[in-house]
């Protein structure tokens, strides 16, 4: 039976990280049969959820090294208590906690898979923010760290298929354990009547006074440096044009 340990490396209810909504999908995989424990590195407080299992390993503040052995500890509890697989998001100090925990309960733990997710070209950090990826120095993602955590690890999801080869060609994972996963998105949350929608097209369309023939971009993320925004929306730009879809750009 598959019991789910899900680590987070942080949780804070009243900012805009991208890690609050873990919540609702792990509350719906509870809602399916799947028993989930939730560990998080660091919190202030554990959130209310309905009906996983919260256990946090320490305060925000809290240093690195100390929050490394308490989330090991926790999670030699986890797989003792019968999790048979764990899921890491974004977070090396968590793949090495969980590593370690793996190598603390030895044969027990060899068969519990772990995955761990990440996207984005963050490997490679501000210093080569502004050049593109092929002029990028090809160990510039590369730190002892990072290739240690790699080995703790049996998956490395990400997403979307460009970045398989730039975790394995940056950032050293093997392309054996590289999982396409794109990210969790709440489908069914966020569905609407689809009569609803034309309706509201038009409405937005009256409203703002473009053409029904006109075609419109939605841009639904951060313009970051880190996240090369400055190289690929320009592309995009001139490739909509190229189309015929850009008047000017």
């Amino acid at each position: 039976r598959l019991q789910l340990l899900y680590v987070l490396n942080e949780y804070d209810a009243a900012t805009p990280t991208h890690y609050s909504h873990v919540l609702p999908l792990l509350e719906q995989l509870v809602r399916q049969g799947v028993p989930v424990r939730l560990l998080i590195e660091k919190a202030d407080a554990a959130p209310e959820t309905d009906g996983i299992e919260v256990i946090v390993a320490g305060g925000r503040g809290t240093r690195p090294l100390p929050r490394i052995g308490k989330t090991a500890r926790l999670a030699v509890q986890a797989f003792r208590d019968g999790y048979n697989i764990t899921f890491v998001r974004i977070s090396i100090t968590g793949v090495v906690a969980i590593g370690l925990g793996r190598i603390w309960c030895r044969r027990k733990c060899e068969q519990h898979p772990v995955v761990y997710w990440q996207s984005g070209t963050t490997l490679t950090g501000e210093r080569y923010r502004f050049l593109p990826r092929s002029f990028t120095p090809r160990w510039a993602g590369r730190s002892p760290a990072k290739v240690l955590a790699w080995q703790f690890i049996d998956f490395f999801a990400t997403g979307p298929e460009s970045m398989l080869d730039y975790y394995a060609d940056t950032g050293d994972v093997p392309r054996s354990k590289l999982l396409m996963l794109y990210n969790d998105v709440d489908s069914q949350r966020y569905a609407l009547d689809q009569k609803a929608v034309e309706q509201a097209r038009v409405r937005v369309r009256e409203r703002l006074g473009i053409p029904a023939e006109t075609k419109i971009v939605l841009h639904n993320h951060r313009f970051s440096p880190v996240r090369r925004s400055h190289l690929y929306f320009p592309e995009l730009l001139s490739r909509l044009q190229e189309q015929g879809s850009l008047d000017a750009c």
